[in-house]
C-alpha cells in the first residue's frame, strides 16, 4: 500500500467514524419525536378524560382538580423538555452533517489522487504499445472510402475526411467502454447526507444576528 493509499484509508476511517455520529444523532432525533407524540396523546386523554367527568357530574373536588392540575402540568413540562432536546439535537445533527461534508470532500481529494497519478504516463505507454494498431485502423477507415469531405474552404464549413474518421473511431471507443463506472469497494465513498438540506449562505449570515435563545438555553429561561 502506498503512502496516497494508507492516506486514504486513515481518512476514510475518519469520515466513517464522523459518519455514525451523523446516524446516532439521527435515530436519536427519531427516538424524541415519538417520545413527543407519546406525551402529547397522554395529555390528550388526560383532557379528554376530565372533559367527560365534568359534563357527566358538573362539578369535581379540590383534590380532583389538583390531581388532574398536577398529571397536564406534569405531561406539558416533559413536551416542552422533550422539545427543548428535539431542538438541540436537531442543531447538532446540523453541525454534523457540515463535519461530515467536510471530511467526505477530504476523502474524495485523497481518492482523486489515487486515480490520478500515473494516469497520464500509464495512458502514453499504452498509446505507444498500440500505435501501430491505432495507425491500422485509421489508414484503413481513411481510404476505405466510408468518408467523404463536405462543405467548402471558401465558406469555411470544410469538414476533411480526417476528421470524419477521427469522431468514428472516438465513437466506437466510446461506445464500447461500460458505463457503470465501477470502482473497489475499499474506494468507494457513500454520503450520509445525500437528502439532507444545508442551509443556505443568506440562513446562515441571519442566524448570526439571532440572539433568541434554544433548546435547554430557552427551556432554562423560561423557568
Amino acid at each position: 500500500m502506498n503512502q496516497l493509499e494508507q492516506q486514504f484509508k486513515q481518512k476514510k476511517e475518519e469520515f466513517e467514524k464522523e459518519a455514525a455520529k451523523f446516524t446516532d444523532l439521527k435515530a436519536e432525533k427519531e427516538k424524541t419525536e415519538k417520545i413527543i407524540s407519546a406525551f402529547k396523546n397522554e395529555l390528550q386523554e388526560a383532557i379528554s378524560k376530565t372533559e367527560k367527568g365534568l359534563i357527566a357530574s358538573g362539578e369535581f373536588s379540590e383534590d380532583e382538580y389538583i390531581e388532574i392540575r398536577n398529571q397536564t402540568t406534569g405531561l406539558k413540562a416533559r413536551i416542552e423538555y422533550q422539545q427543548a432536546k428535539l431542538e438541540d439535537l436537531q442543531e447538532k445533527i446540523y453541525q454534523q452533517a457540515e463535519v461530515i461534508r467536510s471530511k467526505r470532500g477530504e476523502v474524495i481529494f485523497t481518492r482523486q489522487a489515487i486515480f490520478a497519478q500515473n494516469i497520464d504516463a500509464d495512458f502514453k505507454k499504452w498509446l505507444e504499445e498500440n500505435k501501430s494498431v491505432l495507425d491500422d485502423f485509421f489508414t484503413r477507415f481513411y481510404y476505405s472510402g466510408k468518408f467523404t469531405a463536405t462543405g467548402s474552404t471558401w465558406n469555411d464549413d470544410y469538414i476533411g475526411v480526417e476528421e470524419y474518421v477521427m469522431k468514428h473511431i472516438i465513437s466506437k471507443i466510446s461506445s464500447s467502454i461500460s458505463e457503470n463506472y465501477q470502482i473497489d469497494e475499499k474506494l468507494q465513498i457513500p454520503d450520509p447526507t445525500r437528502n439532507f438540506t444545508f442551509k443556505t449562505p443568506g440562513q446562515i449570515h441571519k442566524e448570526k444576528f439571532d440572539k433568541n435563545e434554544k433548546g435547554f438555553g430557552k427551556l432554562l429561561n423560561n423557568l
